[in-house]
């Protein structure tokens, strides 16, 4: 399990310091089980893979901050494999690298801490986002609705009698692009699986509108 391996990992590295603290001072395991808790709070099931946060801040006091800053690159760097090696055992997917820190805040009492997360892509790493169109263009997608339909007003007309006049759209939220079918007739698919309520998309989805296939990417 991964906890397990971060606990033996992380056991030598803080041995020495944790010996010294109060019994009020954070526990590195309780660290990795919060930070994992985290991950999987806000996992986002899509059709063929979930999906998980990639950017990760550990709010501690000004106590455990100061007590945890002589070991902290240490620390994340085994906290930083602890979500790898989750993901990789549920195969979830990352939308981008992982970045993980320790904040300081005033407002914490020594041995209380949160975590947050969030998906972030940083520049460079699929900054955008992109369809695929059968005949080889690519048209990228821009924060707000991208409403695909037969409708001369949609952001991608697909004269095809199959798709609906305003058959789906795709939202960008937070760097997640979410498919959504709008009641079309014939439906909207994912990598062949009709979609019945919205889905976010992972790059490389296949998404079919009738008799036409559009292919989901960061770049």
């Amino acid at each position: 399990m991964g906890l397990d391996k971060f606990e033996r990992r992380i056991q030598g590295a803080v041995e020495s310091v944790f010996a010294r603290a109060s019994k009020r001072s954070v526990e590195p395991i309780e660290l990795g089980r919060r930070v994992v808790r985290e991950l999987e709070r806000n996992r986002k099931v899509a059709l063929t893979s979930e999906i998980v946060p990639n950017v990760y801040k550990v709010y501690l006091s000004k106590y455990d901050f100061e007590e945890l800053e002589p070991i902290a690159k240490a620390i994340l760097a085994e906290l930083k494999s602890l979500l790898v090696d989750t993901a990789e055992e549920h195969s979830y997917k990352f939308v981008g690298s992982i970045q993980i820190d320790f904040v300081e805040d005033f407002t914490q009492k020594a041995g209380s801490f949160y975590v947050e997360s969030s998906f972030f892509e940083e520049e460079g790493y699929g900054d955008r986002f992109v369809l695929l169109l059968p005949d080889g263009r690519r048209i990228e997608l821009n924060p707000g609705v991208f409403i695909i339909g037969r409708l001369p007003v949609c952001s991608l007309v697909v004269e095809d009698p199959r798709v609906s006049r305003r058959h789906c759209q795709i939202e960008l939220v937070d760097s997640v692009a979410y498919l959504k079918d709008l009641g079309s007739t014939n439906g909207t698919y994912v990598n062949q699986q009709r979609i019945t309520s919205e889905v976010p998309l992972v790059s490389g989805d296949e998404i079919t509108v009738g008799g036409t296939r559009l292919v989901y990417l960061l770049e």
